[in-house]
Parts: structure tokens; sequence; C-alpha cells
């Protein structure tokens, strides 16, 4: 028998065999709960390989009178569309003067954005792989990616050299340390700009060829390497003007670092768009308010807590952010209480949510895509992250089980696309164990409704239990930021003392210090379910813990809580609750 799926106009999908007679209709209803989008995608491009696209779009976009494509915000400097052949040829060259050949792995661990997509279409033209690694990383965990990959050649900051050249005297092979700047026996980044482009070699990569290998956030266990090809980057970079809202008559704002996807990628659509890219090497608050004020971006991408800042910081009424008409964000759960915080920029049309992974960007977002100019959805619901992107479909699994599951129903979120990574490097049981069904299964728990919006309700690893009750940290975050005084807010699991599995405790910052923890506190649990409460308390802290993505990561705060005094509830035989000021333990 052979089966046909086929996507009706009613929105459902079909399942037959080749006589027309209905197949099984637990398949059937299975089949009905892909959730795919209206707008289809066709990739359609002749380029198979990333610098052969980037090259094309270069000249046509040079040849439509566009000049420069990305500018530094702190230094000022800027790279042209004119100038790109001639500098990607120079670093192809370089390398291939300096042993690059196919298939070896070139590593990069620097704050710079403005170079660094251009070394990385250099490294490509010299046929190699670009490899991330955080500019914080220690040097056991360097070294061990510089083994993994057998790295030849690292990319790194000043402030690094001495960790970078002592990992190289480590390995049994030459590994040179490229520097930004001078450095005694490293080569200075200056050099790979000015080689003379003569021995810029023949490409030899194929569309399945390995391209750039991320670092996961470990938030499911030990970082792993996300390997994507040249295919599936170009498909996220050819669809670009699906999910991305980026604007024409003013330059976008990237505040994403360069080892994350978003900050990997985005300059990239933005390059092939034809649309004037701003990126911050140094990701601060006071780099953010002058970059806006002074180049005055239209569309800004940033995570919901760097972005909030424009808003609720004290200093923020001192700068103009008149300018920016669209801002999207993504990298952890947009509440309600975000979604409203933001709508008071002066100018803001809209607030979208992208959902993406390391893995694969974008999965779904708010943005129409069949709207020209794109606009969001009408009438999103309170924690949905959209519907589904062009070019990809979306089941929602038991967890347990792998079976697919039907509207309204919670699992596991699982895509499919040509945009996914490959693999994880040298992993395949990590990579065996990521996938059902050719679907990537993203670790994250959600649902789908009856307009086919998907709801993301957070980390399956950090959703817990108390007294067998599932609590989601992100839905109790949302109530807390609901109370005035509330900048930024964190809710994780703590083991419950007396045998119910795990309470919430949350840590915030305020926006002044009139409020104590015990307002908010007894704020938030007047508006919770009794199993919700903060039985673990909550306390007012100075910063919060951010991983090396820049994003506020759970885990942390079990490791680095401070000793500071916080509000814990009890609960008497009669289910009253009382409040008392404890030693949080660390």
């Amino acid at each position: 028998m052979c089966l046909l799926l086929d996507y009706m106009t009613s929105g459902h999908w079909l399942l037959y065999d080749s006589s027309n007679s209905w197949v099984n209709s637990d398949i059937v209803m299975a089949a009905e709960n892909v959730l795919v989008s209206d707008v289809e995608f066709v990739f359609e491009l002749e380029d198979k390989t990333l610098p052969k696209y980037l090259l094309r779009r270069s000249k046509e976009l040079a040849d439509e009178g566009k000049s420069y494509w990305i500018t530094d915000v702190i230094s000022g400097e800027s790279h042209s569309y004119e100038d790109y052949n001639d500098e990607t040829q120079r670093i192809a060259s370089f390398f291939y003067k300096h042993g690059v050949r196919l298939g070896d792995t070139v590593i990069y661990m620097t704050s710079d954005l403005v170079k660094i997509h251009i070394i990385f279409a250099g490294i490509w033209r010299a046929n190699g792989i670009v490899r991330a690694s955080y500019p914080e990383d220690d040097e056991d965990t360097l070294i061990s990616r510089v083994e993994e990959s057998r790295v030849g050649w690292i990319i790194c900051d000043h402030s690094a050299v001495e960790m970078c050249k002592s990992v190289a005297q480590k390995v049994y092979w030459d590994v040179e340390v490229i520097v930004y700047g001078d450095a005694d026996g490293c080569t200075s980044i200056e050099e790979l700009f000015q080689d003379d482009g003569t021995e810029c070699p023949e490409l030899e990569i194929a569309e399945d060829s390995p391209a750039l290998i991320l670092c996961t956030s470990g938030t499911t266990g030990r970082s792993k390497g996300a390997v994507h090809t040249h295919n599936g980057l170009l498909q996220t970079l050819a669809s670009t003007d699906l999910y991305l809202p980026l604007t024409s008559d003013a330059p976008n704002l990237f505040i994403s670092k360069g080892t994350h996807i978003t900050g990997c990628v985005f300059p990239l659509c933005a390059f092939v768009s034809g649309k004037h890219c701003l990126v911050m090497p140094v990701i601060n608050k006071h780099n953010l308010f002058e970059s806006v004020t002074t180049y005055k971006p239209g569309f800004i991408w940033g995570f919901p807590t760097f972005l909030l800042l424009m808003v609720n910081d004290p200093e923020a009424s001192n700068y103009d952010f008149s300018s920016i008409t669209i801002v999207a964000s993504g990298g952890a759960q947009i509440t309600p209480q975000i979604q409203k915080t933001m709508q008071e920029l002066p100018n803001l049309e809209a607030f979208v949510n992208i959902y993406g992974l390391t893995e694969v960007v974008p999965l779904c977002g708010e943005n129409d895509p069949s709207t020209k100019p794109m606009k969001k959805f009408d009438d999103i619901p309170p924690f949905s992250v959209g519907k589904v992107s062009p070019g990809a479909s979306i089941t929602i699994r038991d967890p347990d089980t792998g079976v697919i599951l039907g509207q309204n129903e919670r699992g596991e979120i699982c895509v499919k696309t040509e945009r996914a990574f490959a693999s994880y490097l040298n992993n395949s049981e990590a990579t065996s164990d990521a996938f059902i069904d050719g679907y990537f299964k993203t670790g994250d728990l959600g649902y789908f409704d009856e307009n086919q919006f998907i709801f993301l309700v957070d980390r399956i690893k950090e959703i817990f239990k108390y007294f067998n009750n599932h609590i989601s940290p992100t839905e109790l975050e949302d109530v807390i930021s609901q109370h005035d005084a509330i900048n930024e807010v964190c809710v994780f699991g703590i083991d419950d003392p007396e045998g119910g599995g795990s309470i919430p405790r949350a840590v915030a910052t305020v926006k002044s210090g009139d409020v104590t923890s015990e307002e908010i506190l007894e704020f938030a649990n007047g508006k919770l379910p009794d199993y919700k409460k903060l039985r673990g308390g909550l306390f007012i802290v100075d910063e919060l813990p951010r991983g090396k993505t820049g994003k506020i990561t759970r885990n942390l705060h079990l490791e680095s809580l401070p000793n500071f005094l916080a509000i814990t509830i009890q609960m008497d035989s009669s289910n009253q609750v009382s409040l008392n000021c404890v030693s949080c333990p660390r």
C-alpha cells in the first residue's frame, strides 16, 4: 500500500492509500495534528553553498546602490557590499596559505561582530568550517573543543590570548592563535584583511557540508556542538522575509552575541535582505541606550530581560527611543506582562516573539508571513509563540511515549524542517535521541489550540512537581512581574523539606529600594493557587546571574544564591499561611 499525505484547504492533513481507501483512523488523527504554515516556502536557490549565495547577493545589492551592510555601534566601523568579495577573498587566501583545507575547523571566541561575519565567509571560501566557543569559556572547555574538532586556528580577543596560547601548547599538532590586536607569538586579525588574495582556492564544499558548529546551552546536559550545514543555513537566510520584520528606512539593531545562533545568523539575514545591520560587541545598558539614541534603529532584536531596560530603567527617560517601531525577541518565554511593558515605548507598532533554538531557527513566530509589509497575526492569545513558520512542520508529542497529541494536549514540541541542524558533533547517540520520525525534539513543553496557535509552557526539565502538581516557573514569573516594582524575576524549584517534591523559589531585581520582598511575596501569593505559592521564598538581589549567551539561566541560581534573608511560607494544620524571615541556604 502506498500512503499519500495531502494538505487540504480546510487546514487538515489527510492520509489515504493509492486506492483512495482511508487508512487506520489513528494514523489519520495523527496526521491532522501535524501543524504547517498556510504560506508555502519554495526553496529554489541555484547557489548550493553559503559563499556562492552571499557573493551573488553582495554583487546584486552593490549594483542596486546599497552601501554599508553592517556597522559596529561602539567603534563606528562599517563594511560595505562593494568590498565584500575582495575582503572574503583575502581572508580565504590567508587561511589557505596558513594550511586550511577541505573540512578543517577554525574556532572563534570573540565579542567582535563587525568583522566576524566577513571572516565566516572567508573561512567558507577556503572550504573550512566555523566553530563557536564562548569568550567566557575556561581553558578546559576550550581544549575539549579544540581536541574534538582537531582545530588548527583559534580567533580570540586580546583578553584570551594567554589561555589560547596555553591550549595551543597542550595538543600535539600546530595551533595558530589569531588575535584582535597584537600579541607575541600570535597573528593579528588585520593580517587576514591585508592578505593579497592571490591564493583563494576553488570551492570544494557541497550543500550538505558542515558550515557552522554552535554550542548548545547545556540546559539538558553538557553543552554539545550543533552542526549546521550550508543547505540548512541557506534555507534560513532565503526565508528571512517570511519571519524577520526588518526595516528598510532605518537600520536594524541586533543585541546578541556572535556565539549565539541569532548573533551568527540574523546579521546575515539582514545582509541578504539588503538591510543595514547594527551590532554591539559589548552588551550593556549604556551601549544600548547610546546606540539607539545615536543610530536611531527602527528594529531591535534582543533577549526580553535586556530590552525591558528601555522601559523599566530609571535612566531610560534621559534617552530617545522614538525611532523604534518593531521589537523582536526570543530565547525566553515572552509573558503577557512583558508584552504589556514593552508597549510603553513611544512609537512601538509591534513587539514580536520569534521561537527558535540553537538547533533550529525559526520554528514559529507571531508574524503573519502572508502580509506585506509583515504584520502580527490578529488576536494572538497570551503565552502563544505564534504559528508554525513556512518551511516547517510541528507536532506535539507525549514526552514518554512519542505519541502525537491533539489540540490543547500538552507535550513536547517537535519540529521538522530543512533549517534544522544536521547532527551533534561526534555524538551519534545524542543525535539519534534528539529526533523522532525525522522531527527534532526541542525539550520544550507546549500545545496548540483550535486556531493552530502554538503555546510554549516551559523547558520540560525546568518544570517541577509539588505533591504531583506540575509547576511551570514561567507562569509564576508572569504573576510576580505584575507587581509594579519588579524589574526582572527568576523562579526555580528547590527541594521541599516536607517531602512534597519541589517548591518554587523566586529571586528578583526591583526598580527601586522602596519595596520589600515580603510585599512582593504577599502580592504574588494572593494571585496563585495553593500548590503554586512561593513556599521556597522570594528575595531581592542586585543582579540575576546569566549564562554565556546572556540569558537568565535558572540552574545558575542553584549554584550562586547569596546568604540573604528571604521570606518563606509555612502552612499550619488549618492551611493558614504564615510568613517567616529565614536565611536562604547557598
